[in-house]
Parts: C-alpha cells; structure tokens; sequence
C-alpha cells in the first residue's frame, strides 16, 4: 500500500480510502483509517475555539471527526473544522474527503 501522505492527487487519495471497501459502512470505515493516520496530532479551531482532533468516527457511513474542547466531547464534520498548519498531503487528503463525501462512495467505485 502506498504511503498516505505521498499523495499527489485528490483521486490517488480517493482511491486508496476506497480500493477494497463495499456498501457505505465499509468505505466510511476505510476513510475513518486514513483520516486518523493523515491527521494524527493535527491542530483545529471550531467557530473559532481550539479543539484537540482525538480522531475519527464511521457511523451509518458517515465520518465525523471526534474532538474534544475541555472536558467536553463532541463529533462534527470536517468541513466545520479550520484546520491549521496542514501539510501538502494533509490539504490533498481533506480536499479528497469532502469531495468523496459530497458526491457519495459510488461515484468512484
């Protein structure tokens, strides 16, 4: 497999979250994967409040990210989070994920 953060194209992303994943449930768990390895230590803002990214969540082929501001927990989209300081392959891997998330698994199976 190759290395997630040599990427260099939003479908190489794409098709490595989804190479081996069938029916919603199985790709958003393959996403939550990569997502957790790409984003790993990675510092966001939620409405402008620093959030510490714990990870990711699948649930009903869905992927939330799972953070926690304080003491308390909470899940949102991706897309609700500023993320900063990304690398080239953090920004290609978000960029893939929204996309893949807009448009559905199936696009690209």
């Amino acid at each position: 497999m190759m290395d997630l953060l040599k990427v260099k194209t939003v479908k190489q992303c794409i098709d490595l979250a989804t190479v081996d994943a069938y029916g919603d449930d199985e790709v958003a768990t393959a996403w939550e994967t990569c997502l957790d390895e790409v984003f790993s230590g990675v510092n966001a803002k939620l409405a402008g409040q620093d959030v510490n990214l714990e990870g990711f969540d699948s649930l009903s082929g869905m992927v939330l990210a799972r953070c926690r501001i304080g003491k308390r927990k909470i899940r949102v989209t991706l897309d609700s989070l500023d993320f900063l300081d990304l690398t080239a392959p953090q920004r290609i891997w978000l960029k893939a994920f929204l996309r893949w998330q807009g448009q559905g698994w199936g696009c690209y199976a």
